[in-house]
């Protein structure tokens, strides 16, 4: 075999490789979206423990709770998802009763963070 077909023979494996492993490395993308969610009274103050519910949003109003967690000592909650996606926000309190009423939209982008203040009264 001369210099030239050896060096044809050896050069289609190592681009198939070469291809292989760029495809297999850039075209995996992160979809992932995520959330934080900040609940505050009318003063602007954290509610530590309020309960927020993620709704997913149809087309005849708030479809099943898709997510719920209590506010952390920040009135913080985190959420990530693997989709984009549009949630209506429930926040609410028990004691003493407080909501934002179900009036707050959270609309998810893939690959970001979006972060959202909602105010109960």
């Amino acid at each position: 075999m001369n210099r030239k077909t050896r060096s044809l023979l050896l050069s289609g494996p190592v681009a198939i490789i070469a291809l292989v492993v760029l495809l297999s490395t850039g075209c995996k993308k992160d979809t992932e979206c995520d959330a934080t969610i900040t609940v505050v009274d009318i003063n602007g103050v954290p509610v530590p423990g309020a309960l927020v519910k993620l709704t997913a949003v149809g087309q005849n109003g708030p479809g099943d709770v898709v997510d719920q967690q209590n506010t952390d000592a920040f009135g913080k909650t985190h959420h990530t998802f693997k989709l984009p996606a549009i949630f209506n926000i429930e926040a609410t309190t028990t004691s003493p009763p407080k909501t934002n009423n179900n009036a707050d939209v959270l609309r998810l982008e893939i690959g970001e963070t979006v972060e959202k203040t909602v105010t109960i009264q």
